[in-house]
């Protein structure tokens, strides 16, 4: 599958300047959004010269082609996007989506890494290097956030990460283990630049909760820790049906919350899991006005769409306006 580091020239930047608009700001402060997740790789943190993330070398060179683009190239958008936040109420909320040698081998995180086991790619995070990159690249995200003040609502240190597959490192317990030590060096850096209050954001599959120890980060040794967990879900026709499929994850979020004595953020879900039309505008509306009240009832520390827009409507917030004429009302 060919990704972002199959990409050997700099038409990344020319995308930037494509996609960071400021009606699309205004847009979202139309629909009532109060929060912007934005996903960022470690080459738009750090730049480690002519060194790559451990990885084959058949890897290497394609996180040389990402970092190839340096974060002094990158910096006028991310502060393009605060500057648009700023203008429209919004806050912002960066998060590392993609890891030093990829945390899951998938698209999302810059680079599909290796052969797959049991349809999952190898990939390699799990080293003291890679370790290394992803903490010096909260930093940055750190002196960036300060920079901006209360725009910058918090920092993510990861997203999904997942175990290889057939038995491939890493497994789910030697990831867990990993991420234990991971998650408090990133807070730690964080914590160096970051208000105790300022919200610093960790990644855990509802499916995992059951590996943390409980109140795993306490406030009083790290400040304010929250935890982002994503709610992907089977389809169906029936907006009642789509709708009860969350209750699983629900309930486990709440017992999570209780367990580590703090917030969870749902930081992706998405209406591509209601199988209608997009003329059916009345399914649509009803799915949009029952979903946020029905997480409100367990869920903390809100609910973030993914995304705002792409070339899928029912994964595009802009495009079910658009499209399925849905009527935010956030």
């Amino acid at each position: 599958r060919f990704s972002l580091c199959d990409v050997t020239d700099d038409r990344i930047l020319l995308w930037q300047d494509d996609k960071i608009q400021e009606n699309d700001f205004q847009k979202m402060q139309e629909y009532g959004v109060k929060l912007l997740r934005v996903p960022t790789g470690y080459w738009n943190w750090v730049d480690i010269g002519d060194a790559t993330p451990n990885c084959p070398d058949n890897v290497a060179g394609r996180f040389r082609n990402l970092q190839a683009v340096k974060p002094n190239q990158y910096e006028q958008y991310i502060d393009k996007i605060y500057h648009y936040a700023t203008q429209h109420g919004i806050q912002v909320f960066m998060e590392l989506h993609g890891a030093p040698g990829s945390q899951n081998g998938e698209i999302h995180s810059g680079c599909v890494t290796g052969p797959e086991h049991n349809g999952k790619p190898e990939h390699y995070f799990n080293t003291d290097w890679n370790k290394q990159i992803a903490v010096d690249s909260i930093g940055k995200m750190a002196e960036k956030c300060k920079q901006n003040g209360a725009t910058c609502w918090g920092i993510g240190v990861l997203n999904e990460p997942q175990p290889s597959g057939g038995g491939a490192e890493p497994t789910d317990d030697s990831l867990h283990w990993f991420l234990e030590d991971y998650y408090a060096q990133a807070i730690n850096k964080a914590r160096e630049t970051l208000s105790w209050d300022t919200p610093v954001v960790l990644f855990s599959w509802t499916y995992d909760f059951w590996r943390w120890g409980d109140n795993r980060y306490p406030y009083n040794q790290y400040g304010k820790i929250m935890w982002d967990t994503h709610m992907y879900t089977g389809g169906s026709s029936s907006v009642d049906e789509v709708l009860s499929y969350y209750d699983g994850d629900l309930g486990k979020i709440q017992e999570f919350q209780q367990k580590q004595g703090t917030d969870v953020i749902v930081g992706e879900f998405a209406f591509s899991n209601l199988n209608q039309g997009e003329d059916q505008s009345w399914a649509w509306q009803q799915y949009v006005d029952a979903v946020f009240p029905k997480f409100q009832e367990k869920v903390t520390g809100g609910a973030l769409i993914w995304n705002f827009d792409c070339q899928y409507s029912s994964w595009s917030m802009k495009g079910m306006e658009e499209r399925m004429n849905v009527k935010w009302n956030l």
